[in-house]
């Protein structure tokens, strides 16, 4: 799978759960300054669970702050 399609479908579930333009999303950003709380982070987690068939840690985004971290740990650990 390519980063740009994984960071693409995430940020997308974030704007989704958060109201923000996709394009105001940017990798280096943490998920709380894009205004993920715990309620809205479980369900873009569930979302990316759902897509890619995977199982991810609740606690996953604070674990990968950024956007671009937490993708990177996507990639390695559980996407090919």
């Amino acid at each position: 799978m390519e980063r740009t399609e994984l960071l693409k479908f995430i940020k997308q579930a974030i704007a989704n759960e958060t109201g923000e333009s996709v394009d105001s999303i940017d990798e280096t950003q943490t998920f709380q300054s894009m205004g993920l709380d715990s309620l809205n982070s479980i369900v873009v987690l569930n979302e990316i669970e759902d897509k890619y068939k995977i199982s991810l840690n609740s606690l996953s985004f604070w674990d990968y702050p950024t956007l671009g971290a937490f993708t990177d740990f996507l990639l390695k650990e559980h996407i090919s």
